[in-house]
């Protein structure tokens, strides 16, 4: 069984003239780092911040393994002052359709239970278990979000842990693949995530529904109408102005100007990941009239 691989030198992603030691517009910026406590052969550096406004370009990684592991994602989240800060990363391997999400998991511990290992602290570096894959001949992909709320967000990725699969670990993989009788899943997408991740392309769809490919995800609930106003050009109801849906409005406009309709990208979408996808209207008041 070969060892586990650590990629902890991000300078060496390509294109290298997307990476710099300063903030400069359309490049990562690379930082120094070391990890304490750590049963790596080495455990120094250089992680990269995708940084809001700066509009750096996806960046490869070369893996150089071939075989099934499982790949394993460390994200720093802290930042001055002490503080724990949200990151928004995109991530895929080669090949792949659409990128899926990375974030900070949050709990609240009256209501999800008390987990000592998801507590982090600023200076920690968050390990997950990001994807169980064949890496022959792929690379790792990653990106950070280009509009909407996430483009706020600064985006991070410390190392990139590779540990391969044995043949217990492949045969319990192949027991947890989904099955006709396990598929009983629901995701409630609420809506919000159009104007939050400004969706106007095809990939920007199947990014939605990534992360529940190849799952027990069976059914996507989607809302696509809020009383009478709907996210898609409708002949029954009006059309999300371009300022409305908190903003968002302008994105599916702009999907509709690129010869997308909304609702068709999203069943599409849907249905390219495995899924079963029900348009919802979500029930609102009427909005009446002000008085003077």
């Amino acid at each position: 069984m070969p060892d586990e691989t650590w990629i902890t030198d991000l300078s060496e992603c390509e294109p290298r003239s997307a990476i710099c030691r300063d903030s400069q517009h359309g490049k990562w910026l690379a930082v120094d780092y070391e990890l304490a406590d750590i049963h790596s052969p080495g455990h120094r550096g250089v992680m990269l911040f995708g940084l809001p406004g700066l509009d750096p370009p996806p960046l490869r990684l070369a893996l150089g393994v071939e075989g099934w592991y499982e790949v394993r994602l460390g994200i720093f989240y802290g930042m001055g002052a002490g503080t724990l800060e949200d990151r928004a990363l995109l991530a895929k391997l080669s090949g792949d359709p659409g990128y899926t999400r990375l974030y900070r998991e949050s709990y609240v511990e009256r209501k999800d239970g008390c987990y000592p290992e998801k507590k982090l602290e600023w200076r920690d570096v968050a390990e997950v278990l990001w994807r169980q894959a064949d890496l022959g001949g792929r690379d790792l992909v990653i990106s950070r979000p280009m509009g909407g709320e996430e483009s706020l967000m600064e985006s991070n990725l410390a190392y990139v842990r590779l540990v391969p699969m044995d043949g217990d670990a492949l045969r319990e993989l192949a027991a947890e693949k989904p099955r006709p009788g396990t598929r009983r899943l629901i995701a409630n997408y609420d809506g919000g995530n159009l104007r939050r991740r400004a969706v106007t392309g095809r990939e920007d769809f199947l990014s939605e529904f990534q992360v529940l490919r190849d799952s027990d995800f069976d059914v996507v609930l989607h809302a696509m109408a809020r009383g009478s106003i709907t996210l898609y050009p409708s002949r029954v109801g009006e059309f999300v102005r371009p300022g409305g849906f908190h903003g968002g409005g302008k994105f599916l406009h702009r999907c509709v100007e690129n010869g997308m309709d909304p609702l068709s990208e999203v069943i599409r979408a849907a249905h390219d990941c495995g899924l079963k996808l029900f348009p919802q209207n979500r029930l609102v008041g009427c909005r009446c009239p002000r008085g003077t």
